[in-house]
């Protein structure tokens, strides 16, 4: 009952091992868009960057991770592509998200929904990239865009050229 009417993900820790689940409402009636598995001892959502197992090499290649939003974000991201994206569990980029990231890379693009909720998330993020010392861009979608919607109405290169052009976060 708890994700009925969600298309289900599997999460994985970043060795790829499975740890819980996280579904999307399909319908807009629900009180929240994405839900994931209650917190247990293996997954605690503020400590698991999803997709991290899939992206880890590309992004230590790359010397950079796009981080997006959600699930579908993420994977159309990939199927574009654009290998080096992960996503938060939840609305929050942590502080142990950023560490686990800046092991990996230098250097942290943020890539949140073109609305008011995905703006304000970039703003709160400020401070968890301060405490982590990161250098981090952001990329500005339109408005009501993501980054799902934004490469099935634009294109794959469209969306490497928005980016190549993120701004300085600070």
């Amino acid at each position: 009952d708890r994700f009925r009417d969600r298309v289900m993900f599997r999460i994985r820790d970043r060795l790829g091992k499975f740890i819980a689940f996280g579904g999307r409402a399909m319908s807009r009636d629900v009180p929240a868009k994405y839900l994931n598995s209650p917190e247990t001892p293996l997954f605690h959502k503020s400590n698991v960057v999803f997709g991290l197992d899939r992206a880890k090499r590309e992004i230590i290649q790359k010397r950079c991770a796009i981080i997006c939003e959600g699930q579908l974000d993420l994977i159309a991201c990939h199927a574009a592509g654009f290998k080096n994206t992960v996503a938060p569990q939840g609305t929050a980029f942590t502080l142990e998200q950023a560490r686990i990231l800046k092991r990996l890379a230098p250097e942290l693009i943020l890539c949140f929904d073109g609305d008011e909720a995905g703006q304000n998330a970039a703003v709160k993020a400020l401070d968890t990239f301060l405490s982590a010392d990161l250098n981090a861009r952001v990329a500005f979608l339109p408005e009501g865009s993501d980054p799902d919607s934004f490469i099935k109405a634009y294109g794959a290169e469209a969306f490497g050229e928005l980016i190549k052009r993120s701004r300085e976060f600070f």
